[in-house]
């Protein structure tokens, strides 16, 4: 930053203030110290620490950088300065008590400032917290009763055991709900985490003597993604939840709530209709769920490491004949649909992507001619990097309502069909580096309803014959109001 700019006391936006220069002697850039004089600034800023970034502990003690700015959103990215030095520098930082959002980077320090301990005091309107790389920190700070709280993400803070470091906690007369307005929750990378709570402690005794485990929900979650959190077995129920992600996570873990719940507890009997659901082990669906389950809208399985879903379609065939768009991403081990497809009697959209080993159709499986029947509502189809592909199935053909139709590098894929015009709703065709596509088929010529064709890195051959107005294909194709071709 330049030098002077403490001078500039009615400043009100400055979105980057950048400490240590790489390309400059520290004695010609501006100070961190500048921060002070801003006491106009407003809306976002953003403080970035680069690798040279050095001082002296001690002239940042007991400093308060930008408290006096009423800033809305603000986010710290530290570099490498040591433990020492962040604790130091963070402490100054604690920003305006009506700032909004906070989102904090590569933080080093082995403890948080005294300011974070009381969050509903120093920050109480905050409606967004994001802490990423906080690779040092075991304890987090309390956030639960932050009233206007309602997105949070904590990603890459590897040695948290527990989010909560105390039991459970019954809100009393005086408390608020738990995380009364979250509805958004992101764990990423947090590779110790074993639950919410580090004890279950506040219990509860029924009718009979028996006692009971209190355990507060979120009560206005609706979009969870857990990803990589490989020891997480315990996690608060989410009644409301619309949108799930998760990806290496537990194989025990439950978002149906504690076993032990109290027996009048609101969120017994709840039924989840998720709008989105992505997953890796679709296995697990039981334990995750449990009864809760009441259907899928949007299904997509990602790195599942099975070689088959008819298992999975069988066991939930309720849920999967709600799925109305599906997504197959980097399954490697899958190689077939058959018994999964004629479950999927809802589907609108299907996406395969990079499924290496799945092939839709042999000689051999002639049944799966008419499991694409079943398939009577889908208008989207998109085949991404599928080697074995040579040929389009058969029983694409009966896909009558099938409205757009997307290849792309299928570098295997021959030919198209000649039974393509069999796809009486077709109005968008893309086929993108399908090299070994050499030619148009006739069926096309007999297609009014296709509106769009787009040829992407074809084929030399193809590009000869497609164009305009001598190419042997393009009679084939004149009739398509839009005709696309990048090379």
């Amino acid at each position: 930053m330049p030098p002077g700019l403490d001078s500039l006391t009615n400043l009100d936006m400055l979105t980057m203030f950048v400490a240590g220069d790489e390309t400059c002697n520290q004695r010609d850039i501006g100070k961190l110290r500048d921060l002070i004089a801003l006491v106009n600034l407003r809306d976002e800023l953003t403080i970035k620490f680069n690798d040279n970034f050095s001082c002296d502990v001690a002239e940042y003690e007991e400093v308060e950088l930008i408290r006096l700015a009423p800033l809305k959103h603000l986010t710290i990215e530290f570099s490498d300065q040591g433990a020492a030095i962040h604790e130091t520098l963070l402490t100054g930082l604690q920003p305006h008590c009506r700032l909004l959002a906070i989102s904090i980077e590569e933080y080093r320090g082995l403890k948080l400032p005294l300011w974070t301990e009381s969050l509903t005091i120093s920050l109480p309107h905050l409606v967004r917290i994001h802490l990423v790389n906080f690779n040092c920190l075991t304890i987090l700070p309390s956030l639960s009763q932050l009233r206007h709280l309602k997105s949070l993400m904590l990603e890459g803070i590897s040695n948290v055991e527990f989010v909560e470091s105390d039991g459970v906690v019954v809100p009393s007369e005086n408390q608020l709900t738990f995380f009364p307005s979250l509805e958004e929750l992101r764990l990423h990378e947090l590779p110790k985490l074993k639950g919410w709570w580090r004890e279950e402690t506040n219990k509860v005794t029924g009718d009979a003597g028996a006692s009971s485990v209190v355990v507060p929900s979120f009560p206005c979650l609706r979009e969870l993604v857990l990803r990589r959190c490989p020891h997480l077995t315990a996690f608060p129920s989410c009644p409301k939840l619309i949108s799930v992600e998760l990806f290496d996570v537990h194989e025990a873990l439950t978002l149906a709530g504690s076993k032990t719940l109290v027996p009048n507890n609101p969120t017994t009997g709840l039924v989840l209709h998720l709008k989105k659901l992505v997953i890796d082990n679709v296995g697990s669906l039981d334990c995750l769920f449990g009864e809760s389950l009441g259907g899928i809208q949007w299904l997509s399985i990602e790195c599942f490491e099975g070689e088959s879903l008819s298992n999975v379609a069988e066991k939930h065939a309720r849920h999967i004949s709600s799925v109305e768009i599906m997504d197959l991403r980097n399954c490697s081990n899958l190689n077939s649909l058959s018994g999964v497809v004629n479950h999927l009697t809802s589907l609108q959209s299907l996406t395969i992507m990079d499924c290496k080993n799945l092939v839709l159709e042999n000689n051999e499986q002639v049944v799966n001619v008419m499991l694409w029947k079943s398939l009577h509502l889908l208008s989207s189809l998109t085949l991404n990097g599928l080697p074995t592909l040579s040929n389009l199935p058969k029983g694409f053909q009966y896909l009558t309502s099938l409205e757009s139709l997307n290849i792309y590098h299928c570098e295997n894929l021959e030919a198209l069909p000649e039974w393509l015009n069999c796809l009486t709703s077709l109005q968008n065709l893309s086929i993108h580096e399908c090299y070994k596509v050499k030619l148009v088929p006739e069926a096309i010529a007999h297609m009014p309803s296709l509106k769009t064709l787009n040829l992407i890195r074809a084929g030399e051959e193809l590009k000869k014959r497609c164009r305009k107005p001598d190419g042997e294909d393009w009679p084939k194709i004149c009739h398509i109001p839009h005709i696309s071709f990048e090379y």
